[in-house]
């Protein structure tokens, strides 16, 4: 029996609709540029940092001691254990950065796995005889393909289905003279992170700037030089990186 899609339509008043608690924020730059110390910085009591580029040494600085007790430090070793995290008693789960962690997978796929099929689109072996250059694989579709699949259920049910906020951080990719598009993005595969873009309540791209922090995070969606996004109330398209922490801080629910 067929059924009518018509008539499980469900209306919603906008009025009573609430919105979760629970923020996922994206924050890039290039390296040097306090993506650690910040996400850090915006844990409420505690928090679980997923550490897969050593960054988190910074923390150990002195002039970050009063950190020290904020965060809880798990060393990433692969995407299976972002899927056993347990979150109780914490407010915060940060990433990073997950641009290592996509990276990662595709080298764990390079080395451990095989297409055999050999159609057009996989994988090309270089043809040398350079003892440096031998076994040299080139990532094809299908890798990034499969990269997508993994990380996009992953990150959705960090963001979708756990009690906490969600901070992803993310290397810079600055455009080439040869890209197409010049716009400064999110390092890693589009594919793979459209749908975190989806997910995402802000995406801030951290630079430097004048203000008293000398540093600003960008969120403007218009801009056509880099990609950007909010869609909380109390934020400014362009921050002062103290003023975007205090915000962030003074408006969790």
């Amino acid at each position: 029996m067929a059924v009518n899609l018509a008539d499980h339509v469900k209306y919603l008043e906008p009025g009573i609709l609430e919105i979760s608690p629970w923020r996922c924020t994206v924050l890039y730059a290039d390296t040097g540029k306090r993506k650690t110390t910040t996400a850090v910085r915006l844990i409420q009591n505690k928090g679980i940092l997923v550490s897969a580029d050593n960054s988190w040494v910074v923390l150990k600085k002195d002039i970050h001691k009063d950190l020290l007790d904020k965060w809880m430090l798990v060393e990433y070793e692969g995407v299976s254990q972002l899927d056993n995290l347990k979150p109780e008693g914490y407010d915060h789960i940060i990433l990073d950065t997950v641009t290592a962690m996509t990276d990662r997978y595709i080298d764990l796929l390079l080395k451990e796995g095989k297409w055999t099929s050999g159609k057009t689109g996989y994988r090309e072996v270089l043809s040398t005889n350079h003892p440096e250059l031998k076994d040299v694989v080139a990532p094809a579709g299908i890798d990034y393909h499969v990269l997508r699949n993994r990380f996009r259920p992953t990150i959705t049910k960090l963001v979708r289905e756990y009690p906490c906020h969600i901070v992803l951080l993310m290397h810079a990719h600055f455009p080439s003279a040869m890209d197409k598009d010049k716009t400064i993005r999110p390092r890693m595969a589009p594919a793979t992170f459209q749908p975190i873009a989806e997910m995402a309540n802000i995406i801030g791209y951290i630079t430097g700037g004048k203000g008293k922090s000398g540093f600003t995070v960008n969120m403007d969606e218009s801009s056509p030089i880099y990609v950007g996004k909010c869609q909380l109330e109390g934020f400014s398209r362009t921050m002062d990186l103290e003023d975007f922490i205090q915000v962030y801080k003074e408006t969790l629910v």
